[in-house]
């Protein structure tokens, strides 16, 4: 099932012919960079993003600055950019070497990224963050003992906030983040980030180890809104078809998140919350659209929280505030297999991820009220 919110269609209508689609940009005026924290299960699968990346940028019509840090955890990692000649050819060189490092750690990630940004100095910039994640959860979470929010190295995880600190530390602001990690899309996390980009492009539920498309998401970035391109393509190869390669249904879900209208969120999100009681019922959260496939259930649709939690007239002005802070979203019906398969049910489906506050779990709740939006917002336990 696609969704398409009033935005996304304006958008998509003023574009339809393909040359007015395409912006003007002069030659490397965007810098691309992909930060491939891969030292992890998801190493096999860097060299296909890699050949991917490099079949998109044969196929666009401008030419970008396009740098990947990659570290797979054997030989160190590398800094490579890639290079498009006028006759369209793509080669791939290896521009730095930095041996064997955390590639999650805040310090480094931030001297990373700005240290391409002053090699490839432009007026755009996208960054893809690639890895394993797991929304706002910390970096370790006692009752998940894998739990983490963005990127793995080896044993060593990256907190949110810790990478709110590591990009604001680069001194860019970026026209948009990409998630090609798993269960991003959630308010908190976005809510966290909102400083550093005008957009997030991420999924709410997890994302197949293959990752984004990337031969079809390099020629959106050339698009006159490429925060909406990149998610159709995202949605045109998760769309539910059965694939003889990888023996599965492509199913996923993505979303647009418009920082600038996070405030507004917020405000009308606390304003909402302000005279309603605790909920201590036990069934509460099992009546709610879940996100996640593990044990430990911790990431659900915020719309349908909100619309439980506060009645459909109560969670009205919450749901409309939220459909202007996501511009586009897209799910398939399902995504998973089996026992493991979650129903995204397009009559409560939101396309973006929350936290339910449960009494039983102490540790997370403790860290939760770290979190920014926990400050402007103060959500209540629900048992």
């Amino acid at each position: 099932m696609r969704f398409f919110p009033l935005l996304a269609i304006l958008l998509l209508l003023a574009s339809c012919d393909k040359d007015d689609d395409v912006r003007t940009l002069p030659a490397k005026d965007l810098t691309y960079i992909v930060y491939m924290a891969a030292d992890n299960s998801l190493s096999g699968n860097v060299e296909s993003n890699l050949r991917g990346i490099e079949a998109g940028l044969r196929a666009m019509d401008v030419t970008i600055n396009t740098v990947a840090f990659v570290d797979v955890g054997d030989g160190g990692a590398q800094l490579v950019s890639f290079t498009r000649d006028d006759g369209g050819s793509v080669t791939r060189e290896v521009i730095g070497e930095y041996g064997d490092v955390d590639a999650v750690d805040p310090d480094f990630m931030a001297d990373v990224i700005a240290g391409v940004a002053a090699r490839y100095p432009s007026q755009h910039y996208v960054l893809d963050l690639w890895s394993h994640g797991m929304g706002w959860l910390p970096a370790s979470a006692p009752s998940l003992p894998f739990g983490r929010w963005f990127g793995q190295d080896g044993q060593h995880f990256m907190d949110i906030r810790d990478l709110r600190s590591a990009l604001a530390a680069t001194g860019l602001h970026f026209d948009f983040l990409m998630f090609d990690a798993c269960l991003m899309a959630t308010v908190e996390v976005a809510y966290e980030l909102r400083g550093v980009a005008d957009y997030i492009v991420a999924s709410p539920i997890e994302v197949w180890e293959m990752g984004f498309p990337y031969n079809s998401i390099m020629p959106a970035l050339q698009s006159r809104h490429p925060e909406i391109a990149v998610a159709e393509a995202y949605a045109g190869y998760y769309d539910g078809v059965y694939s003889p390669a990888y023996g599965i249904e492509m199913t996923g879900a993505i979303s647009v998140i418009d920082c600038a209208a996070l405030d507004s969120l917020a405000g009308v999100t606390r304003r909402q919350l302000a005279d309603v009681a605790p909920v201590y019922d036990e069934t509460f959260v099992d009546e709610l659209l879940r996100y996640d496939r593990y044990t430990y259930h911790y990431l659900y649709d915020f719309g349908d929280y909100m619309t439980r939690l506060l009645g459909a007239d109560g969670a009205a002005p919450v749901i409309g505030a939220l459909g202007q802070a996501l511009p586009f979203r897209y799910a398939t019906d399902s995504f998973g297999y089996g026992s493991q398969t979650i129903y995204l049910d397009a009559d409560r489906y939101t396309g973006l991820g929350s936290y339910v506050p449960r009494q039983s779990y102490t540790a997370w709740n403790e860290y939760y009220k770290t979190l920014q939006w926990f400050e402007d917002i103060q959500l209540l336990p629900i048992y």
